[in-house]
């Protein structure tokens, strides 16, 4: 009898594990999640994996830091980086950019002149990219590629402590809600026959 029960509990459970978790509206933030600290001459770049657990919910956007300096004075900008940020089923985001930059998404909040004096230079606040805020896209490793996109000259330029960290929704109900629901639709069913 216990059988005959389980087999109707099934089909409510299996919808209950399927449906999908959708977001509240609220997000959270990763923790800051370092790419490293390059001296970068022309064209080169730094590049590496997240991983970005879906604890937390699908992602929405990111947010970019870093460290900016000349040693030797020339006409670059902080500005001038271009970050190309791929997501796990292949999609893709650019920020930024001289030489390359009509492949940008996004410009930087300190384009221009105002970036060209050393010192701490990233997007927050109302700046912080947000580009699958519409349609958030699955949590999974997201591989971020950090260049000096400025050929103007064969001087390279100091990026340290260039950091990402990613914006994602918060789930609601949790797996485990969607879980009981599922329970109790199948008990439902049961005590109706």
């Amino acid at each position: 009898m216990a059988t005959k029960h389980m087999r109707r509990a099934l089909p409510g459970l299996c919808l209950a594990l399927t449906t999908p978790v959708m977001a509240t509206g609220d997000t959270t933030v990763t923790e800051w999640m370092p790419l490293g600290s390059e001296l970068l001459g022309p064209g080169e770049s730094m590049d590496d994996d997240f991983l970005v657990t879906n604890e937390e919910g699908d992602v929405l956007g990111f947010e970019v830091r870093f460290d900016y300096d000349e040693p030797i004075s020339d006409t670059s900008w902080a500005s001038d980086v271009q970050v190309v940020v791929d997501g796990p089923g292949g999609e893709r985001f650019t920020v930024g950019g001289f030489t390359n930059i009509d492949d940008a998404d996004a410009l930087w909040s300190f384009d221009g002149p105002g970036s060209d004096g050393p010192g701490r230079y990233g997007d927050s606040g109302n700046d912080i990219f947000l580009p699958w805020q519409a349609t958030p896209i699955a949590a999974g490793t997201f591989h971020v590629t950090f260049t000096n996109d400025w050929f103007g000259d064969e001087n390279p330029n100091e990026y340290d402590s260039v950091s990402i960290r990613f914006y994602q929704t918060i789930p609601a109900p949790g797996v485990a809600a969607v879980f009981a629901a599922g329970v109790v639709i199948a008990r439902r069913r049961r005590r109706s026959r």
